[in-house]
């Protein structure tokens, strides 16, 4: 029997579980192998047969990982607030507020442009995030922007929710 260490982080060590240990389970039945999560460490003990084994129960552990994180939901997202289209937000709300209960409009000073959304899963991830936007979205969004005023055209209205009521 062969038994190996392999770094997985401890924050994606829920994902790498599964309800009830099923994705454990399954991973020792495709692979011939054991794996055996750290509690408290970035790594998990996969024990098997062979060489083969081991590196084939790796590769299903980061296929797992990486299948379990394209499924979860966003937890951050970046955005730019957008200011000077108050007035004209509130004119626009006054025209429709018959049409549309008043209560379920975003206030205008809630407005911005969503520029992307992440899954950040610990600390760690969300200050790495924090620092790379705090040290480079500056210089990105001049390169992208070109000192040219930006320009925003909608093109439709799609329900953020499947079941919005």
């Amino acid at each position: 029997m062969i038994t190996e260490s392999y770094a997985v982080k401890k924050s994606l060590h829920g994902l790498l579980i599964g309800k009830k240990g099923s994705r454990l389970k399954q991973l020792t039945e495709e692979t011939g192998t054991h794996v055996r999560v750290q509690r408290g460490k970035d790594q998990v003990i996969v024990s098997g047969p062979d060489k083969e084994s081991i590196e084939k129960a790796k590769l299903a552990i980061d296929r797992t990982l990486q299948q379990a994180q394209q499924r979860m939901r966003p937890t951050h997202f970046l955005s730019i607030p957008i200011t000077g289209v108050k007035q004209q937000i509130e004119a626009f709300y006054r025209k429709i507020d018959t049409i549309v209960n008043p209560d379920a409009l975003v206030l205008p000073a809630n407005f911005h442009i969503t520029l992307g959304v992440m899954s950040l899963l610990d600390r760690e991830e969300i200050d790495r995030a924090v620092k790379y936007f705090k040290e480079e979205c500056s210089t990105v969004a001049h390169q992208v922007l070109e000192n040219s005023p930006l320009s925003v055209r909608l093109q439709k209205l799609a329900i953020m929710q499947p079941n919005p009521g």
